[in-house]
């Protein structure tokens, strides 16, 4: 686990989270049985997390308990489905890469068979590819790892109140339009190359322009689209694409 990853899963509540979040490299797996675990707390609603790896599994567990939520975790897509069955006011958190099952697959298992959980998908930028194909198959949310303890939570509240946020999404997706609509060309083929996961490096090597040429486009981008971070840029981009289409189709 790098330094990155420590410093950046930090709480924003107390300091026994952030302890365990700063600490992830030195953790290890408490229970692992048939590959999941129920965590009963009090809460404020049901989160299920499917990530191989069990550093991140145990700290979003604890941050989550913590924070006043009921916690699922498996070890992988094929034992969430196998052990799964709806219930209300609940959401999955899954990683994009893992053995076996990836995330879309697992998205379109679950939209297949009729569940209309919430899913949040985490990546890394490397997998950005991967998670825009995750939401175009119905994830609602995309985090980037390392992942921020205060987004995370922020996250997780959106997609509790999914249902109620419905309209205030829209609002978000028309106004998503002009946002992207406003790049110029050439800031519009290097926002693909970016969704598609590439560095800077090699979006300077395709397009036969200097890093430092990338680095003043990608500063724009993120400037005329009002994004803070990389996944704010996605959200707002697959956003605007998606909605562009829909009325293309109407």
């Amino acid at each position: 686990m790098t330094s990155n990853t420590k410093s950046s899963m930090r709480s924003a509540r107390s300091p026994r989270v952030a302890a365990t979040c700063s600490a992830l490299s030195l953790r290890q797996p408490t229970r692992e049985g048939s590959g999941c675990f129920r965590v009963i707390t009090s809460c404020l609603g049901t989160v299920l997390i499917v990530d191989d790896n069990s550093a991140i599994r145990e700290a979003m567990r604890d941050l989550l308990q913590e924070n006043g939520y009921q916690v699922e975790v498996f070890t992988d897509g094929s034992r969430f489905l196998e052990s799964y069955h709806q219930g209300s006011n609940e959401c999955v958190l899954i990683d994009v890469v893992m053995p076996g099952m990836s995330s879309v697959e697992l998205i379109e298992r679950l939209r297949s068979n009729g569940y209309d959980i919430p899913v949040i998908v985490i990546s890394r930028n490397a997998a950005a590819s991967i998670a825009l194909q995750s939401m175009k198959v119905g994830a609602v949310d995309f985090i980037e790892k390392p992942v921020c303890c205060a987004d995370l939570l922020a996250s997780i509240q959106r997609a509790l109140n999914h249902t109620e946020d419905y309209a205030r999404t829209s609002v978000f997706r028309k106004a998503a339009i002009p946002k992207v609509t406003r790049l110029t060309s050439r800031e519009q083929q290097i926002l693909d190359l970016i969704l598609a996961g590439q560095p800077n490096k090699n979006i300077a090597a395709e397009l036969g322009i200097s890093q430092r040429t990338v680095e003043a486009h990608r500063a724009a981008i993120m400037n005329k689209t009002g994004s803070e971070n990389f996944s704010a840029l996605v959200r707002t981009a697959l956003c605007a694409r998606c909605t562009r289409k829909i009325g293309s189709e109407a």
